[in-house]
């Protein structure tokens, strides 16, 4: 049995990323779970079995083999049962084409992968106090517009 209170799911092919975003997440929050999936194809068929845990959020990586960020996310947004999972694209790329991609497919937010733990910690942190109901409208806000784009139209 779970008890944690909320999960978040990072999607990434990098083992040492995944380790190192929940690793941060722990130190955050001990009562948000992290689920770490390593491709798009692993994460989809996690969330194809209904007796797994639905997480709050999804940190999706761009560039993985099997299933790409952009095949999950289009994947993803196009099912009635998980679309309203918030995505953020979490990628290296700060490339404003990627941005607008992420975007057009339905993620809600993008957030570029920091460079140092404290930031990362940082984004965590923003995000474990704002996860729940409201989570999309604190995503849209601008309130933590040093670490997450968000798009121009609503």
């Amino acid at each position: 049995m779970d008890l944690k209170d909320k999960h978040i799911m990072v999607i990434d092919d990098d083992d040492d990323d995944r380790q190192l975003f929940c690793r941060a997440l722990g130190q955050v929050s001990t009562k948000i779970g992290c689920l770490r999936v390593s491709s798009g194809k692993a994460a989809w068929e996690y969330l194809s079995n209904s007796e797994n845990t639905v997480p709050d959020v999804i940190f999706l990586d761009i560039n993985m083999p099997v299933m790409t960020g952009w095949e999950f996310l289009t994947k993803i947004k196009r099912n009635e049962k998980v679309k309203s999972i918030p995505v953020i694209m979490f990628s290296t790329s700060s490339n404003k084409r990627d941005i607008d991609i992420a975007f057009d497919l339905g993620a809600e937010s993008y957030c570029v992968k920091p460079d140092e733990p404290e930031d990362l910690q940082n984004i965590l942190y923003l995000i474990a106090q704002n996860i729940g109901n409201n989570f999309k409208s604190f995503l849209k806000s601008g309130f933590a517009s040093k670490y997450f784009h968000i798009p121009t139209t609503i």
